[in-house]
């Protein structure tokens, strides 16, 4: 009995997230980026509104830094508008050892709270990771933009009833399938 609920539990935390597609937009000093949002179980992510989502990010360092800075943007119409955080020390309860040697895996990992009054919209979430050294000083460790929906927290993703079946219905850019 124990080991069916530990399954059943392991199943469940991978199921409610997901690595991500992203785009990079300008990783120059780590390599192999890897991004995970939890809870997220379809693509783009959908953000409640009054939530908070675990955001981490994987990597292999190309060079050897010391600080890190963490900056975040919401890209609306292609211009990145910054979004307020609280840690913008990423060496500081982010799970990072700074300094990070040359050639060192990591993983930076992250509170974004979704506040109820962002407005529900499609946008993509941009994500950086500088390095604050003064020999590289403003380049990026890693950059990624995650297409996300901040959704508003009342909402309930559609599902088609069977019988006793139940099938999730998800939203791709041109409605549902």
């Amino acid at each position: 009995m124990k080991l069916f609920l530990v399954c059943l539990l392991s199943v469940f935390a991978v199921a409610s997230s997901m690595n991500v597609k992203f785009k990079d937009c300008g990783s120059k000093l780590a390599e192999d980026v890897v991004v995970d949002v939890k809870p997220c179980t379809a693509e783009p992510c959908s953000l409640k509104q009054g939530s908070n989502y675990t955001i981490s990010m994987s990597f292999t360092t190309k060079t050897m830094v010391s600080a890190i800075g963490a900056k975040i943007y919401g890209v609306l119409g292609g211009v990145p508008v910054p979004f307020p955080f609280d840690h913008p020390d990423a060496c500081e309860d982010s799970g990072l050892n700074c300094p990070l040697q040359n050639a060192t895996k990591a993983t930076y990992t992250a509170t974004l709270p979704i506040k109820s009054e962002y407005p529900a919209i499609k946008l993509y979430v941009k994500w950086e990771l500088v390095d604050n050294d003064k020999e590289n000083s403003g380049q990026d460790l890693t950059c990624v933009e995650i297409p996300v929906a901040v959704v508003a927290s009342n909402s309930v993703e559609p599902q088609l009833e069977f019988g006793a079946h139940k099938v999730k219905v998800v939203r791709n850019g041109n409605g549902y399938w």
